[in-house]
């Protein structure tokens, strides 16, 4: 019932008569499962629009001890990577590259997605490379602050729009 509501969902009403959920759509219906169908169908909406919703992230990369220049420039190449900001749905984002007191390059992202973003996300990127943290921002009156100090540490900040 859920994979009929989805369809329905995601469909204008010359898609949804012409797709195979169709049938099983009306033989819900006919079966007298109608409200039960709503409610399936209403919650796979507010799932929809909770998911849609703009979130703000704040990403820290660090790489492995042993790093060496080419792990640098191919760490570089993934938080640029157009295909990893496609998969997460990221709509804007801006980073800076800084160094820690024993030269370890590392950058602060802030990320604009309209999806929720969980750190198994990342799995590549820590496998291969090294740590992330990532967090979620609050709606606060501190927020604004918080994330200027978070982005604008030493180095140049890139923006990608």
């Amino acid at each position: 019932m859920k994979a009929v509501a989805i369809a329905r969902m995601n469909m204008n009403n010359a898609q949804f008569e012409a797709s195979e959920h169709f049938h099983e759509f009306m033989s819900i219906m006919r079966s007298g499962l109608g409200d039960e169908f709503t409610k399936v169908f209403l919650k796979c909406c507010e799932e929809r629009d909770r998911d849609n919703v703009e979130k703000i992230y704040l990403i820290t990369f660090t790489l492995k001890p042993g790093y060496t220049p080419e792990t640098v420039k191919s760490a570089e190449a993934m938080v640029h990577s157009t295909g990893l900001r496609e998969a997460l749905h990221i709509k804007k984002y801006i980073y800076v590259k800084e160094y820690t007191k024993n030269t370890v390059p590392h950058w602060h992202a802030l990320l604009i997605t309209s999806r929720s973003l969980k750190k198994s996300q990342f799995n590549k990127y820590t496998l291969k490379y090294g740590n992330i943290d990532i967090s979620l921002t609050k709606n606060s009156k501190n927020s604004d602050i918080y994330i200027q100090e978070y982005i604008s540490k030493e180095g140049t900040p890139v923006i990608v729009v």
